[in-house]
């Protein structure tokens, strides 16, 4: 529970306050309690990138050494966070009287097993970025649990609830634009710009 008890527009502060990467960071790790549970990620014009992996009051910070940066939902990949993570998954569990054959399980799984090959698809697509590279992965349908583009599909035979991927986002600092992918795409042009 968080010791706050009143609300702050957190990112409203960073849009206004902050120019860099490293601050928009600062300011959102010191109002920590006032923002969240997300995964997020702040970049600047200068090529800085980093993700913040956080639960309701906890937080894990990767940053990027390339400019290169990328997060799903769900996932945590900073160590410490991760195991935090996954101890308050194996507790939920426990409280529940469920085990790792539950749909949370599996659902956990896949979103990390997604977080896994979303890094891996970036690192293999950085060291010659296309636009269309980049939106290969962001339509990325295997069939697998792991597959990055969310289109319903189940992670566990008894799911009843299913997810869709509503935005994914290719920014270009340098030419000011960022992508943005529509819920059902069409035959083609998938991205449109803003």
């Amino acid at each position: 529970v968080s010791p706050e008890i009143f609300p702050v527009p957190v990112f409203l502060l960073v849009d206004e306050t902050c120019r860099t990467a490293r601050e928009a960071a600062d300011l959102l790790i010191r109002l920590n309690h006032f923002w969240g549970p997300c995964n997020c990620m702040v970049a600047d014009r200068e090529g800085n990138s980093g993700v913040i992996e956080k639960s309701n009051c906890r937080y894990g910070l990767r940053w990027s050494a390339d400019g290169f940066s990328a997060m799903t939902a769900m996932a945590a990949e900073d160590p410490v966070f991760k195991a935090y993570l996954w101890g308050t998954r194996e507790r939920s569990l426990r409280k529940r009287g469920m085990d790792h054959s539950s749909c949370d399980w599996a659902y956990w799984k896949a979103a990390e097993g997604r977080s896994a090959r979303l890094l891996r698809l970036v690192e293999q697509a950085k060291s010659k970025p296309t636009y269309a590279g980049l939106e290969r992965i962001i339509y990325d349908h295997t069939g697998q649990p792991d597959q990055i583009h969310l289109d319903g599909s189940k992670c566990h035979p008894n799911e009843t609830v299913v997810n869709w991927s509503l935005r994914t986002v290719i920014w270009v600092l340098d030419q000011r634009r960022a992508f943005y992918s529509c819920p059902k795409p069409p035959v083609s042009g998938h991205l449109t710009a803003r």
